[in-house]
């Protein structure tokens, strides 16, 4: 028998300098690379080959040989291989390695501290692969194994001599220490309630303790059943021709949707039920909105719209100058829809009457530009019907008049010119505007007195009346205490409000105690009106207006250069460093990513790493949860926050409780936005679809409408079968005539097929290439969907050969690597959202001479990736290869499943600082690192590096290409064995099946059966089957080009599917049957030949229509509208105040209903908001309860006479935010009598 030595190194031995296809890749020393998968041993001189009689003789060496190379485990005392595989199996990932959260799990059982963990871990781990191969194999687990036993049995690791002893059992022998006996291992630790997946959330949540400050298992606890969707919407189409949404709106049982393509809104009606088609105006030229109406007032759907969602209309033209939407806001107590563009301005639209009209140009009441540099990027109505307006510069604005009567700026007007449309600038200090960056969020405390904004960085407080800034969230730093004084310091400082202390509260009725007395009013308001002149007339924003060019030159050329030196791009963050430097109190411990504040006076910051801050809305910190997802919306809906992740779930948060109560897969990508319309919430992901969701949930629910559905369902389905064709070839940089064989066999193959995809490598070779590659990557991305002359070459020839039924789809290129698909002309209206991606890692790890580029589009809603894939050369360099298959793993990444944080927009790109930097990757491949604060859960990666990404993403794949796994023999054997037909040998010695079987690469992948000689290395030109490598190289054949195919039905029971059961409905089923696998071996024009393989493809077509239809029907049935109507009542009807002598009076609010009520106060007047004061603004209140409402009157000298204050309270029903105020919402009033002084 020979060694593993030999097998590598005998008579067919391959050159260290063996061809890398033109381009050298950066991987070292062939046998340095190897080193640690193949578990060498010592060096000793090779034995001679063994007499080769027969072929069956050769064919049992090689079979012997591979096995041998894959047993690598070195002996534990007290513990067979057996057992070391069962470990092994036990505490290993999908790669097949030892890492991430399963590892942690396995190695805690020895009862050792982390940090003796970690460093065996380093021991045993070579410093080559520590930013290479994540994991242990499973020689290094073994060695693991002997090392914990060496701690147990207490020797001490500084003790190198002893250490480097204990991994080897031959020279621990010889030491005569004795044996270090098996590892002792506790028991496996009970599953966590969260991770309990076999059972619904709600079962087994039910008796739960509230967390505070300690992680909420979101992660794995998905429902045992999806509630059923109502899909509204499903990804464009057409990209270039449908909207690009980013929000939702919830307007009086209607959904708004935007920016539309008309830079507008699209509306759907009856948004609760089934959607209904809305009328247009009687006046079509006095309409804003846009359709195709065949009748006089009908509208149909919107023409850019697909054919299969559902009804809506467009409004176009809402904003002035036909700008993109920036923000939206709906006032529900005044029934006004405040909208903002990209050009700085706001328009207010009175929404009373939409019920029967869909919102036409007489609904405007109020317009004019809010910012001139900058845009709106967060909006709130105060309790005084003031529009607070927060700009992407950072800048606060207050807009009192927008409670008044209709205010309608003409663009021609000067800012501010009139006293009607005066503003406020709000500002931290005299010299320091509110933020420093963009303003995420805005809003109004359920107390009604205190506004809350938000950046990314910081959050800060603001007084109601006067505008003034109470401080910013944070731990104190030895800043001044808040009190009255700071209101009015010239100093730039800011008060710091401490978040375990908040502000001093009364206790009576939460007012804030130290704030401004209406006395202060006038002279706040009239400093904040003076700055808001200043800031426009002024020369910096001129110069912010100058140099915006050039920030914008800097994003440009920060791009480039961290996209060649490996580093991320400048952060807007760190170029707003220098305009306002954060005390140690601002800063946060991760970037905030939403805010929101409900009913029960609290506010929610949502920070992207999965944590969630509960505070009372004076600023104390009175929980916090760590959901582990990554974050990307929150709303509340009805009594319960819905979080929104970057995965495409919904994780439900009860407002009381605080645990969580379901988690479910409501998209296939990022979410980007959540609203209420009454008994359904929507949500809109990352790839433009909407759907709608019942705002009740539970297990009963959910089973009878799947039930019912099942039963009802089956109409809305069909069966349908494509036949595909996959050709990969390295094509050497050939190029063929129109009338080689290549092409005919294309053309041929081509007669029963829907879809072709031709994947090329080497179109093209050499420095210079790859160079232009990077700056295309770089700059345009985009020009790499055209192609350059090369890849234009193969387009045009191909699609000649073809035909005029075909059309070319989509290309991508990335140096010599290119993809191309084809379809047929009759299936295009059913082809569309088609995306690009392309992963480097070849020279210096951007060089695209190795790597990936991809395809992903859809097919009767169906979402397919097709890659073609060029991995490092070189006999040896399997560990290479892995490591590249995994960085296209982990970082292909279509556009439609970006994270949402790449906004659309002026400003510069945000960057995720809390990524890890290259420097730091070998930190996190050891699985017990506390570097980030505690081990780093490797299933829950940062966005845009999650390892199966697009691979969660997609229904089929086909990956393809010169993947270089070769055969391990040396060249006689294997060229012998080819000669005889005898394939099943070599199969078992090649790389690729090896690493496949043992799950370390393209795991839930399939190959079809190899029937064809190997496709590499064959003489160019040779016409001969056999004409393989005659160079002094005489490198060994191999098949380095393969088909690899994924759909998301598994076809063996042991490739289980990479999604979760609960997903693969009817709806989604794919199965890839494989039908023909070979090769075209009359192609000589490159070393390599042409592998195809032939692919029928069984999928689902869906009515969409049809199926809306019964799903509404459905979800009627079991979830009707609500048929209550809420009673309450008001006492007393009329009460008196005095400034002095009776400043604080109360209001008792009685739920005399069966159902939890919400309620909403302020005075019919806007200016009597701030003379007596109503707390709380809003809340809610169980049935057969009542809510004490505090008064207190606020004034001040001024008011010298008596003023009858009326009061409005607006009472709803819980499930019918966002619903007809008109159906379910009921009113009250009461009257305040202010005496004179």
């Amino acid at each position: 028998m020979l060694s593993k030595i030999d097998l590598l190194t005998g008579s067919g031995e391959v050159s260290e300098n063996e061809d890398n296809d033109g381009m050298g890749t950066a991987i070292g020393h062939p046998e340095e690379k190897c080193q640690a998968a193949e578990d060498v041993q010592p060096k000793r001189d090779p034995p001679p080959p063994p007499k080769r009689e027969s072929i069956s003789a050769v064919a049992a060496d090689l079979i012997a040989k591979a096995k041998l190379m894959d047993d690598g485990y070195v002996a534990v005392d007290g513990l067979s291989n057996e057992q070391i595989e069962e470990y092994f199996r036990e505490s290993c990932d999908e790669k097949g390695l030892v890492g991430g959260q399963k590892a942690r799990e396995f190695f805690q059982r020895t009862g050792l501290p982390t940090s003796v963990l970690s460093d065996i871990w380093k021991s045993v781990k070579p410093p080559h692969q520590q930013t290479g191969i994540r994991g242990l194999n499973r020689h290094q687990f073994s060695l693991f194994l002997r090392l914990v036993a060496f701690v147990q049995k207490g020797y001490d690791m500084e003790n190198e001599e002893l250490l480097m002893a204990a991994l080897d059992p031959d020279v621990w022998a010889e030491v005569g220490a004795g044996p270090l006996e098996a590892p002792e291992l506790q028991s496996p630790r009970k599953v966590d309630v969260g991770e309990r997946s076999s059972l619904g959330i709600e079962d087994v949540t039910s008796n739960m303790k509230p967390l505070v400050g300690r992680e909420l298992k979101a992660a794995g606890s998905y429902t045992s059943l999806p509630p059923l969707a109502y899909e509204v919407r499903y990804p464009p189409l057409k990209l270039d021709e449908s909207a690009k949404l980013n929000a939702l709106i919830g307007v009086d049982g209607f959904l708004f949707a935007y920016p539309s393509f008309g830079n507008g809104m699209l509306i759907w009606g009856s948004a609760e039920g089934k959607i209904a088609k809305l009328e247009a105006v009687e006046e079509p030229s006095k309409s804003l909105l846009r359709f195709a109406a065949t009748k006089p007032h009908q509208a149909v759907a919107c023409p850019r719209e697909d054919s299969d969602a559902a009804t809506c209309v467009e409004i176009e033209n809402i904003t002035y100058k036909n700008k993109k939407i920036s923000c939206c806001y709906m006032d529900h107590d005044r029934s006004v829809m405040w909208v903002a563009d990209r050009e700085g301005w706001v328009s207010g639209y009175s929404v009373q009457d939409i019920n029967a009209k869909a919102l036409a140009r007489e609904h405007l009441i109020h317009q004019w530009r809010a910012f001139r540099v900058g845009y709106v990027s967060a909006m709130t109505v105060a309790i005084d019907g003031a529009l607070w307006t927060g700009s992407s510069r950072g800048v606060m604005r207050v807009w009192p008049h927008a409670a008044g009567p209709p205010t309608i700026v003409s663009m021609f007007k000067p800012f501010s010119s009139d006293n009607e449309t005066k503003a406020r600038e709000l500002r931290r200090s005299a010299f320091d505007r509110a933020h420093g960056s963009k303003i995420i969020a805005l809003h109004s405390a359920a107390d009604g007195y205190i506004i809350w904004s938000a950046t990314a960085k910081d959050i800060l407080l603001w007084d109601v009346g006067s505008g003034m800034c109470y401080g910013m969230i944070g731990h104190s730093n030895g800043s001044s205490p808040l009190k009255r004084a700071n209101f009015f310091s010239e100093s730039s400082g800011t008060p710091v409000i401490e978040k375990d202390k908040g502000m001093e509260v009364d206790p009576l009725n939460g007012a804030v105690l130290w704030r401004p007395t209406r006395e202060d009013y006038g002279y706040c308001h009239s400093q904040q009106e003076s700055w808001a002149q200043l800031s426009e007339r002024s020369v910096v924003e001129l110069t912010e207006r100058i140099t915006d060019g050039a920030g914008k030159a800097v994003k440009l050329f920060g791009k480039l250069g961290g996209k060649l030196s490996g580093t991320s791009s400048i952060s807007k963050h760190t170029l707003e460093k220098n305009s306002m430097e954060a005390a140690p109190a601002q800063v946060l411990r991760s970037d905030i990513f939403s805010m929101i504040a409900p009913f029960d006076n609290t506010i929610w910051v949502a920070y992207l790493k999965g944590n969630i801050e509960i505070y009372s809305a004076a600023g104390k910190l009175q929980d916090s949860i760590m959901l582990g997802v990554d974050i990307a919306c929150m709303a509340c809906i009805g009594r319960e926050i819905w979080v929104g992740t970057l995965l495409g779930d919904i994780v439900r948060i009860g407002i009381d409780e605080k645990t969580v109560r379901g988690r479910f897969r409501a998209h296939r990508c990022s979410l980007k936005s959540i609203t209420q319309v009454g008994i359904r919430a929507y949500t809109l992901a990352a790839d433009g679809s909407i759907s709608g969701w019942s705002v009740e949930q539970g297990p009963r629910i959910h089973e009878s409408c799947w039930r019912e559905f099942k039963a009802l369902g089956a109409p809305c389905f069909s069966r349908a079968s494509l036949g595909v064709l996959a050709v990969t070839w390295n094509c050497g940089e050939s190029r063929p005539s129109p009338s080689s064989p290549f092409f005919r066999w294309i053309s041929e193959n081509s007669s029963d097929k829907s879809l072709i995809v031709i994947s090329l490598q080497e179109v093209e070779m050499g420095g210079t290439s790859v160079a232009i590659a990077v700056a295309k990557e770089t700059l345009s991305a985009k020009s790499q969907e055209r192609g350059n002359a090369n890849a234009q070459f193969w387009v045009n020839t191909t699609s000649a050969s073809l035909g005029r039924h075909w059309y070319n789809v989509s290309l991508r290129q990335l140096s010599g690597m290119i993809v191309m698909v084809f379809a047929r002309t009759n299936i295009s209206k059913d082809l569309g959202a088609v995306h690009t991606s392309a992963v480097a890692c070849g020279i210096l790890g951007v060089g695209g001479n190795k790597g990936a580029v991809a395809v992903q589009l859809t097919l009767f809603r169906h979402h397919f990736a097709f890659i073609c894939s060029h991995f490092a050369a070189h006999q040896h360099a399997v560990d290479v290869r892995n490591a590249n298959y995994y960085t296209v793993l982990k970082d292909l990444n279509f556009k439609t499943v970006q994270s949402i944080f790449e906004e659309d927009d002026d400003e510069t790109d945000y960057v995720d600082e809390n990524l890890p930097s290259q420097e730091e990757s070998a930190i996190e491949d050891d699985v017990f690192s506390t570097q980030s604060g505690g081990a780093k859960d490797s299933t829950q990666s940062p966005p845009n590096n999650s390892e199966n990404e697009f691979l969660r993403y997609v229904d089929g794949v086909l990956w393809m290409g010169d993947f270089n796994y070769r055969i391990d023999g040396n060249y006689e054997q294997v060229c012998e064995l080819i000669a005889a037909r005898e394939l099943h040998p070599l199969l078992l010695c090649d790389q690729l099946k090896r690493e496949h079987t043992s799950g370390r690469v393209f795991k839930g992948f399939e190959e079809p059966e190899i029937a064809f000689p190997p496709t590499y290395k064959f003489d160019k030109g040779a016409t001969g089957e056999l004409a393989y490598d005659s160079s002094e190289k005489r490198r060994i054949p191999a098949w380095c080009d393969r088909i690899m195919y994924r759909g998301n039905v598994p076809l063996t029971s042991n490739k289980p599917s990479p999604l979760p059961d609960s997903l693969i409905d009817s709806e989604r089923k794919i199965s890839i049957i494989p039908t023909e696998y070979s090769c075209w071996m009359d192609v000589v024009d490159s070393d390599h030949k042409p592998v195809y393989g032939a692919f029928k493809v069984l999928l689902t077509k869906t009515d969409a229509v049809r199926k809306r239809d019964t799903v509404a029907d459905i979800l009627s049935k079991h979830i009707p509208l609500r048929d209550s109507i809420p009673r309450f009542s008001i006492a007393p009807h009329t009460l008196r105040l005095h400034p002095f002598h009776m400043p604080d009076q109360m209001v008792h609010i009685q739920n005399k209903g069966k159902n939890v009520i919400f309620f909403t106060i302020h005075p019919v007047r806007p200016e009597d908001a701030l003379v007596v004061e109503v707390r709380p603004a809003r809340g809610l209140i169980e049935p057969s309860q009542s809510k004490e409402i505090f008064l207190k009157a606020n004034a001040s000298d001024r008011d010298a006479s008596m003023r009858n204050i009326m009061i409005r309270v607006t009472v709803f029903p819980q499930d019918s935010v966002g619903s007809s105020k008109e159906i379910y919402a009921k009113t009250g009033e009461f009257h305040a009598l202010l005496l004179g002084q």
